[in-house]
């Protein structure tokens, strides 16, 4: 993406004028902006789930999400997917990964890159680090949304996870984000 001859604020940062952005000066090309976050739960007998989105007006945006889990959940299933937005519609992008979380923190399976880097950024700022199962507040805190311009091109992008209990069958959890590269 060329920038416009007119920067004003140098150092490759622009004024952007489109309904996302709202006329907002400084926007980096290489920033990812979380617009939108949506937590649904599935299962209520597991508990109840909350989301918020911090800073929705600039490019440093970070979530909070709670989760409390009100009875003991094992064989937990992470199915992760970003979707980008093409004519309209949301497309599949090759990020499509399921992971054993079980597994994962007992240390019994590998995980794909994308995974690895995604759990290990999320594991920074929460407390889902221990073997399951999970029960209680589970919780992330700040989780800063810039890291996701390191895996992505440019484009308006949706990013589902989806827990399950043992089986796809069973899913307890949606979190959804949408968010936008410059």
């Amino acid at each position: 993406m060329a920038l416009p001859e007119d920067d004003p604020l140098g150092h490759g940062t622009y004024c952007v004028n489109s309904p996302t952005v709202r006329g907002k000066c400084g926007l980096k090309v290489s920033d990812f902006r979380l617009q939108k976050i949506e937590c649904t739960r599935y299962d209520s007998s597991v508990g109840n789930i909350t989301c918020f989105l911090h800073n929705q007006d600039t490019a440093q945006s970070e979530v909070d999400v709670d989760f409390y889990i009100s009875r003991p959940v094992d064989g937990i299933l992470i199915h992760m997917e970003i979707w980008k937005k093409l004519n309209g519609n949301f497309i599949l992008t090759p990020i499509n990964i399921t992971i054993n979380a079980c597994h994962y923190f007992d240390k019994k399976e590998r995980v794909p890159f994308h995974a690895s880097l995604i759990m290990k950024w999320v594991q920074s700022v929460s407390n889902i680090n221990h073997k399951c199962p999970y029960i209680g507040h589970v919780f992330i805190k700040n989780l800063n949304t810039e890291n996701f311009r390191k895996i992505i091109p440019v484009g308006d992008y949706r990013l589902d996870v989806k827990l399950f209990e043992k089986f796809f069958t069973h899913p307890l959890v949606l979190i959804r984000g949408f968010g936008k590269k410059c």
